[in-house]
Formats: C-alpha cells, structure tokens, sequence
C-alpha cells in the first residue's frame, strides 16, 4: 500500500522520481568518465565572502589536480591540490598537507562537485586539510533530497535545466541548492546554493564555463 502525506498525489511523487533519476544519471556520467575537467568561477557572499576562479582536472587513475587563485574569507588565497600514485599534496600557501593518496579520491571529488559545489573542497584545502569524503563512503556520508527538475530556460547562450534540492550532510539538512545542467550535454554550467551556518547564510554562486568528459571507466 502507498501512503502519501495530505496534498502530495501519485503524480507528483513520479515527478520526484524522474527528477531524482536524472539527477543520478549526470553524476554517474561524471563519476564513470575517465577523465573530468572543470572551468569554474565562484563568488559567496553573507557569512563567508570568497571569490575564486581556477581549474581542476579528476581522473580514476588516481591523478588530480585543482587550482583556484582569489580570495577566501577576506585574505587572499592559492589554493592547490595535486594527486599522484604516490602522494596526495595540497594547500594554500603556508597551510598545507601530504599524504597517502585516498582510495575513492575522484568519486569523493566529482559526488562533492555535484552534492555540495566546488566550494566546499576548495574551503577544506584552504585551511590546509584533504578534501572530504574520499573514502568510498561520499554518497552516505552527503545526499541529497526533494529534487525536482525545471523547465528548460535560456542561461547564457545555452538552454538549461535546474536540479533543486536541499542538501544532507551527515544526515543533517545543510543546504538548499540549484544545479543547473546543459541540455545538449548533459553537464553543469551553474550552481546556486543557499547554505545555514550558525552565524547565518552563505549564498554561492558557482559557475562552470568548461566542463568536459574523457571516456567512460
């Protein structure tokens, strides 16, 4: 038997379903690729102020690398992070770390790219830490809820569509988030979020000017 709370009909929960399958479908695409590197542009403003641009590349050979130049909670930053075989080094300026390289480094990286936004790593490396959730437990550890699927709509020269949700980490609700993803290739070219800290918001724009595949695992 399907129990539904009041207001909420069989329709609307296929809707939800459909919305969160194809929300599933471009994070595998992006978690099963070989190679995905990013463009991006990031601006928060509230609680925390940033600006940072930069690029990354992730690939399940275990190799990455992320740079970001800019400013982050009012000073200035050179965040890094580079990933071989061997060594997992990163940082932001003197604040920096090495360390064995994780086993589920690129799912940890590209589940927190479309979960959680770029920023959220890019903060971990600044302070001087690895990133978060980079061994193999990244689709436990944050979720996502509530997502529903908008209409395509004009966005910068490109028709897109919204994913909205609202963010768990570690089973707490901690965001509200829109991602928005290219029509024609399935990939993202901005992200909106609203994220609740105890002092009071941070809004983040996230925007992706190249986000691209290389072969599938």
């Amino acid at each position: 038997m399907l129990l539904l709370a009041a207001g909420v009909s069989v329709a609307d929960v296929a809707i939800a379903d459909d919305a969160a399958a194809e929300f599933a479908q471009v994070e595998a695409r992006l978690v099963g690729a070989d190679g995905v590197p990013i463009q991006f542009d990031i601006r928060s403003t509230g609680a925390l102020n940033s600006a940072l641009s930069g690029d990354a590349e992730i690939r399940h050979s275990g190799r990455a690398e992320i740079r970001a130049e800019g400013s982050f909670a009012g000073t200035t930053a050179d965040i890094r992070l580079r990933a071989s075989e061997e060594t997992l080094t990163g940082g932001n300026g003197e604040k920096s770390f090495e360390t064995t390289p994780p086993g589920a480094l690129a799912e940890g990286l590209l589940v927190g790219f479309t979960r959680m936004g770029l920023l959220h790593n890019l903060a971990m490396l600044s302070a001087g830490y690895p990133p978060d959730a980079t061994d193999g437990q990244a689709t436990e550890w944050v979720e996502t809820s509530d997502i529903t699927l908008g209409e395509p709509q004009a966005l910068g020269g490109k028709t897109a569509r919204a994913f909205r949700f609202t963010v768990v980490v570690g089973g707490q609700p901690s965001a509200l988030a829109e991602l928005w993803v290219d029509v024609a290739t399935g990939l993202p070219v901005r992200r909106v979020q609203i994220v609740s800290f105890p002092e009071g918001e941070m809004r983040v724009l996230e925007q992706y000017s190249a986000v691209k595949l290389f072969g599938t695992n």
